[in-house]
């Protein structure tokens, strides 16, 4: 497609995949002539050698022996790699620019006259990323400023603009800063900042004396007037933005455990002889117990340790890692909250954040924060590099950078806190390591995320040699980043296993790439995309669920799948998310979640396909072993009788045994009065927790008389979860947001 006839949304993201898709990156480039290089020299048979590696510390090892020699003996440390060896020549290809940030204000200023709003923001916020210098940055502020200024967005027009003539702002644009605050103040009632930026606002169009500048300094005059007025009359007007985005805190641990002892069940100790004393920090009373299955395909699960009603909290977790690459011109790379007046990391050209505190707490690299995404070795120009075009694997890129080097050196070793542990699955593979679960499961701990399963002996040699190659190179990137390890002849343990080795002052990057190579592996088939609501009106009946980033959880990753789940996840402030039943359970009830689309969504067939492919198992969950498919909720109900449990379709009267209609009532109460009453909730501006209990007693009673698969429990269960995303989710309120009704609700 020319680039004539190309829209903004095209020209955006053409010239965006240029500057930031791994294909275009030089350097990646650069390191796949190594590798091929490296391979040249192996032979012809490197595939089969390499199948033979039995861990991910041995596929690492084969690959940096492969590029060692390829590069010149005479090399030494990470020169060996026969790449760059400092993040400055990074920061000359993936660095701030003042030129990229200009294409990029065209761009924005073509969306506008399209009236492509979504194009628009993007284009101008990379403008404002990009800028490299103070008249540039200025540039895209103004601009910027007055788009979110047309879109209403008032309190962020007014912070673009205050930045904007701080900097050295033009003449030519102070005029309409000024109009644009002046217009915002008053809007918000702030009467006397309006009138300062009015008057400001027509002496630039004065001093300028341009012929287009008349029809703005009329404006101005007039929106003197209308302060004046406003004092005279001594109108105030309430003001309450229109775009608003919310972040409710995740339920807290402490005061779920206070409800739940006051109605807590005996716990049943008979329930399984295979279960776990492992304790669980991130469930409340330890709900929730770990149970070995028998089975190699399914491994460990939770199972209940006592009776949960539906809306139970099961367990409350903060991301041990996360990604928002996908939508980073939209949220802050610290707290996740959805932004569209960014402000520019002063490190790189890639991320922003919504207020100067989460730039200091994303880039404080002293501090282990325990919520929140950091944001220090992937800075500096590496971002694209690191991220590879996914999500996913910028995620596991975080899951090892959050470690010290000291904390990780303790764990591989079994040494300090982790004295008496089992090691690292990278060095000694799933079997030996996750046959014994860990006594304490600490969500802020790196033992919990290095528990995870990765599936590597089921996956294709093709998908691990890839997986092995970016590992290599992601512990490059983590080097040039500052990440202190030792290469190649730098220390005479590099290609040693560590039970081999007494304890090394500094961690080989052999070691580190063997690590990382295990996390790209448990981040694929682990993590969660983390979703906000999007609505254009607090009431409105339209809304959507958009991705926006990417998380993985310690201990909720351990929950197995199935396509009839009976507990839901729901992400809440700065990536946390906690874990819900979803109808009544019995203790001793393995809980499960849901991976990939549910029963009612998809075939059978397809189902199976995709999770065998995706996450290496063949799904014998109830729902695929009677082939519920997407046609199985359009039969009638069945009704199974309140008196003698005999089950009967809902056409007739009563049971056809003992003849009581009991059921056949309670389903017409259900149709006539309880479910359009849970639907006028969701036309109302705010949901309350009244309302969410009635909706979660109306599962536990539909439960008791209706067969599963059954349309009505799945009816009230999205009922439920619409009516809990407006008291717990994140969500906001978009007037612009586009709403495809295929996949709106």
């Amino acid at each position: 497609m020319d680039s004539d006839s190309a829209n903004a949304a095209e020209l955006v993201k053409r010239f965006t995949d240029s500057l930031e898709s791994a294909a275009n990156l030089p350097l990646l480039t650069e390191y796949k002539s190594v590798v091929t290089k490296a391979l040249d020299k192996v032979g012809a048979n490197w595939k089969e050698q390499f199948r033979q590696a039995k861990t991910d510390f041995e596929r690492v090892c084969f690959l940096l022996k492969a590029i060692e020699p390829a590069n010149g003996l005479h090399k030494r440390g990470v020169d060996k790699l026969g790449l760059p060896t400092t993040k400055e020549e990074i920061l000359l290809v993936n660095g701030k620019s003042d030129g990229i940030s200009r294409r990029y204000l065209s761009y924005g200023k073509l969306a506008i006259g399209e009236g492509d709003k979504e194009t628009s923001l993007t284009a101008l916020t990379k403008a404002v990323f990009y800028a490299a210098s103070s008249e540039q940055l200025s540039r895209a502020f103004a601009l910027r400023c007055r788009l979110l200024h047309h879109l209403k967005l008032f309190d962020e027009a007014i912070e673009d603009g205050l930045k904007a003539l701080s900097l050295s702002c033009s003449k030519s644009e102070t005029g309409n800063v000024h109009l644009n605050l002046a217009h915002s103040y008053l809007i918000k009632n702030m009467l006397s900042e309006s009138i300062c930026h009015y008057t400001q606002a027509l002496t630039a169009f004065v001093e300028n004396n341009i012929e287009r500048n008349l029809e703005n300094g009329i404006r101005a005059a007039k929106g003197l007037d209308e302060c004046l007025s406003a004092i005279i009359e001594n109108k105030s007007l309430l003001y309450e933005p229109s775009w608003k985005c919310f972040r409710s805190q995740a339920p807290d641990l402490k005061e779920i455990e206070k409800k739940m002892s006051s109605k807590k069940s005996e716990f049943n100790d008979n329930v399984c002889s295979n279960g776990a004393d492992s304790k669980f920090l991130s469930s409340p009373n330890c709900v929730v117990r770990l149970k070995y299955t028998g089975c190699t395909e399914s491994g460990w699960t939770m199972e209940l340790n006592q009776d949960v009603s539906t809306g139970d909290i099961l367990m409350v977790e903060r991301p041990w890692a996360m990604s928002l690459w996908k939508e980073r011109t939209k949220y802050c790379c610290f707290c996740c909250k959805r932004c569209h007046n960014l402000k520019p990391c002063s490190g790189c050209p890639h991320v922003g954040f919504c207020s100067e505190e989460c730039e200091l707490n994303a880039r404080n690299p002293a501090e282990i924060s325990t919520e929140g995404n950091k944001h220090v070795y992937d800075c500096q120009g590496l971002y694209p590099l690191i991220v590879l075009d996914s999500d996913l694997i910028h995620t596991a890129f975080n899951c090892l950078t959050k470690v010290p080097p000291n904390k990780l050196l303790d764990y591989i070793y079994t040494t300090g806190p982790y004295e008496g542990g089992r090691g690292h699955q990278a060095f000694k593979g799933a079997e030996e390591i996750r046959r014994v679960p860990l006594e304490v499961f600490d969500p802020s701990d790196y033992s919990a995320i290095a528990f995870l399963t990765t599936c590597s002996d089921d996956r294709r040699c093709g998908t691990n040699w890839t997986n092995t190659k970016s590992a290599v190179f992601l512990t490059y990137c983590l080097h040039l980043a500052g990440y202190p390890m030792q290469w190649f002849d730098e220390t005479d343990i590099f290609f040693s296993d560590p039970s081999s080795t007494p304890r090394s002052k500094v961690i080989p990057a052999s070691w580190i790439a063997a690590c990382m190579l295990y996390h790209i592996q448990a981040v694929y088939i682990n993590a969660f995309s983390i979703t906000e609501t999007i609505r254009r009106g607090a009431s409105s009946k339209l809304s959507k669920s958009e991705e926006y980033g990417t998380a993985i959880y310690p201990t909720i990753s351990l929950i197995n799948h199935s396509c009839d789940p009976n507990v839901a996840i729901r992400f809440t402030d700065k990536g946390s998310a906690f874990l819900y039943a979803s109808q009544p359970l019995r203790s001793g009830s393995e809980i499960s979640l849901t991976y990939h689309p549910l029963f009612y969504l998809m075939s059978t067939r397809c189902r199976r396909e995709i999770l065998l492919s995706r996450f290496h198992f063949l799904c014998k969950c109830e729902a695929c072993r009677n082939d519920w498919n997407e046609y199985v909720l359009v039969a009638p109900e069945r009704l199974v009788c309140r008196n003698c449990k005999e089950v009967f379709h809902e056409e007739l009267d009563g049971c056809p045994k003992c003849k009581s209609s009991e059921s056949v009532n309670m389903i017409k109460h259900l149709r006539k009065e309880v479910i359009p009453k849970l639907k006028n909730c969701l036309h109302q501006e705010v949901c309350v927790p009244a309302e969410l209990k009635y909706a979660a007693v109306s599962i536990d009673n539909a439960m008791l008389f209706l067969e599963r698969p059954s349309f009505t429990i799945v009816l009230l269960q999205d009922l439920y979860d619409y009516i809990l995303s407006r008291i717990y989710g994140n969500q906001t309120i978009e007037q612009w947001a586009d709403m495809d009704t295929s996949q709106s609700s």
